[in-house]
């Protein structure tokens, strides 16, 4: 039988692992932290709904009291630009927060291969990708995978000078 071509490795993974995600990108948002994803969906609809302006959400839990959020909400303004493309569906924010999943995992990809020769980046992004926590917040409405996704090229960029 043919080996698989290494071009083709690492995108048939990510397809994989997004295909691994469809079954749970419907239905409404679920627990653990569940609190957050409705804070972040908060911030989204505020966004949306309120039109608040780019540098100044706020939270929903103090009452007719705008408190001002310590957070950079880049992720959020985007999404509710996109919702205002698609409308306000859950999986169009789950898509969005999907995307910056895979860019993590073709980073992780790529900072594994400036070490690894074999199939050790590979395995990496396989077993990464597939492990129940990246599972959950690939697709929650939670921040966390961007971080992750703006984390991993700055050690890619430091692998590649040193």
């Amino acid at each position: 039988m043919k080996r698989l071509n290494i071009n083709y490795k690492i995108p048939s993974i990510i397809v994989f692992l997004m295909l691994f995600r469809v079954f749970h990108l419907g239905g409404s948002i679920d627990s653990p932290h569940a609190w957050r994803q409705f804070d972040t969906n908060q911030y989204i609809e505020g966004y949306y709904y309120d039109d608040a302006p780019f540098l100044a959400p706020t939270v929903c839990w103090m009452g007719g009291h705008k408190t001002l959020i310590l957070e950079f909400p880049l992720p959020e303004y985007a999404v509710a630009q996109l919702y205002k493309i698609f409308g306000p569906h859950l999986i169009v924010a789950r898509l969005f927060f999907l995307l910056f999943f895979v860019l993590a995992m073709v980073y992780l990809y790529k900072s594994l291969r400036l070490v690894f020769d074999n199939w050790v980046p590979e395995f990496a992004v396989l077993i990464a990708g597939t492990m129940p926590l990246a599972l959950y917040y690939s697709k929650n409405l939670r921040n966390s995978i961007s971080i992750i996704r703006f984390r991993i090229p700055n050690g890619w960029k430091t692998n590649r000078i040193v």
